[in-house]
């Protein structure tokens, strides 16, 4: 990724994104961040990672409010195509952090929410610590 894009990325997380705080300029990006993964050729991790951080601030804290009803048809349509994109990305995506992202952002784009916030947000190390408690180890 090319030193502009990195820090374009930057600027969109810290925009959209503050401690779990979104808004509206949140949500209406959502559908030009899906945009990008359509156009994108090789797949990123960011636009996935940052719908679905989003997706999950909205839904997981109180504070942030509903997502207006202008922006709802696009917004929602917006979720149902990030599954085909996932996909196609998923067939060349090699790293973690990428696959992880797109995994993460279609198990909220299917109403996985919990799946996803496991998968974006919890490394392997984690996860595999938890498995170990849970399975009285």
């Amino acid at each position: 990724m090319k030193s502009g894009d990195k820090e374009a990325w930057h600027d969109l997380w810290d925009g959209l994104h503050h401690q779990c705080d979104v808004g509206e300029s949140s949500y209406a990006a959502v559908p030009h961040i899906v945009s990008i993964c359509r156009e994108q050729r090789k797949p990123n991790w960011n636009p996935y990672a940052l719908i679905t951080t989003i997706e999950l601030c909205r839904l997981g804290f109180d504070d942030n409010p509903p997502v207006p009803r202008w922006l709802k048809g696009a917004y929602q349509k917006a979720w149902k195509e990030v599954v085909s994109l996932g996909c196609r990305d998923l067939l060349v995506a090699s790293d973690e952090t990428t696959v992880r992202s797109i995994l993460a952002a279609v198990a909220v784009a299917k109403g996985l929410n919990l799946y996803g916030e496991l998968i974006l947000n919890y490394s392997p190390e984690d996860l595999e610590e938890a498995l170990t408690i849970v399975r009285g180890g």
